[in-house]
């Protein structure tokens, strides 16, 4: 929490069985999978007065009390909660760590969610498409601060935002519309034969079970494939929820790991007043008012003409292309074998979580 900021006393909604308390634990946090999350998993890990945790999200990443964390997070986490309070963030997309060689293992307990492939990449090209796109999920500070960017190169990075934005790289910094990216179907087709051909398109969430990075340049072999198999079906895996039951997959990681579930991870609280993407990039110097103002005005009038992105998650679909396919598909078995499980605390939970919603009159984050 920043200095002289009093935080606002969280209220627990639920309490589960006691478990034994996970350690060394690591999020990995694929992108597109909702950061909230890590409301859930720092507030665990660090305690809940460690931070104002119903600050967290698209907008700033947890940032736990120095020294909080440690002895419960991994201790590649730790280290950045320690590095960064109070001045810098990361985001936690960090590939999963194994040790090395023929009998390679995950040597931290590894918790995140996974989403549905197709909709997972619907959703990032959505998001390169928007103002946000020039300026997310680059390799800025990747060496000193691991866990800002999504893993490509910055070339590879530099022409998949271009393109969604109907653009062509004519010289540093500088874009021009291109005419042969006029439809969505042209940007989404261009798009995925660039990454495609980078190694770079599919398979993020399995590289990221592997210890990868969610677009880096790496073939997944069929050895690869099959370990990511016997990873997500087994117990070394500390916790898999689904994005697309959220408020489910919440209820699950304390009815597995115990503590209480508190008011902050399941609602969205009212948003902060950001100023807008551009205006923030423009303040710090990384646009100036001409470039700010003409992107604007650009996707102002998309908007408006009702050509804005224009793609669906159904685009997207790799079919036999995508090993993410088959392993988010074994992550929702286990997911629904887990749900089954812990069938009374999972239902009690949830509905508590509703409850409290109703009676504050609150968003719930289902």
């Amino acid at each position: 929490m920043e200095p002289g900021v009093e935080a606002r006393r969280p209220q627990e909604v639920w309490r589960p069985v006691q478990r034994p308390r996970l350690t060394n634990i690591f999020w990995s946090h694929i992108p597109k999978t909702s950061t909230t999350f890590a409301r859930t998993v720092f507030s665990y890990a660090c305690g809940v007065d460690s931070d104002d945790f119903s600050l967290d999200g698209t907008e700033q990443p947890p940032r736990p009390t120095e020294g909080a964390c440690t002895g419960s997070l991994s201790v590649d986490h730790d280290d950045l909660v320690n590095r960064t309070h109070g001045y810098n963030v990361t985001w936690y997309h960090m590939g999963v760590p194994w040790t090395k060689g023929e009998t390679a293992a995950p040597r931290v307990n590894a918790v995140m969610l996974m989403r549905d492939p197709a909709a997972r990449l619907h959703s990032e090209y959505h998001h390169l498409s928007t103002p946000e796109g020039y300026l997310c999920c680059g390799e800025i500070e990747a060496e000193t601060l691991p866990g800002q960017g999504w893993g490509w190169t910055k070339a590879v990075r530099e022409k998949a935002v271009s393109i969604a934005h109907g653009k062509m790289i004519v010289g540093p910094r500088d874009w021009e519309p291109d005419p042969t990216l006029s439809t969505s179907a042209a940007k989404l087709q261009r798009y995925r034969e660039t990454l495609i051909g980078a190694n770079s398109l599919y398979g993020c969430q399995t590289k990221m079970l592997l210890g990868h990075a969610c677009h880096e340049s790496y073939a997944l072999t069929a050895q690869d494939v099959e370990r990511a198999r016997q990873y997500v079906q087994s117990s070394k895996l500390a916790f898999a929820g689904l994005m697309e039951r959220y408020m489910e997959s919440v209820c699950l990681f304390h009815a597995q790991h115990g503590e209480p579930l508190y008011d902050f991870e399941i609602f969205l609280g009212a948003p902060a007043a950001n100023p807008y993407v551009l205006d923030q990039a423009q303040g710090a110097g990384l646009v100036t008012t001409f470039i700010a103002d003409r992107l604007k005005a650009e996707f102002a009038q998309a908007r408006a003409d009702g050509t804005f992105d224009g793609t669906s998650a159904a685009d997207f679909f790799g079919g036999g292309d995508d090993p993410d396919v088959e392993i988010y598909e074994l992550v929702r078995q286990r997911f629904e074998a887990a749900v089954e499980e812990h069938r009374d605390a999972v239902q009690t939970c949830v509905r508590a979580a509703h409850e409290h919603a109703k009676q504050r009159q609150i968003d719930l984050r289902d």
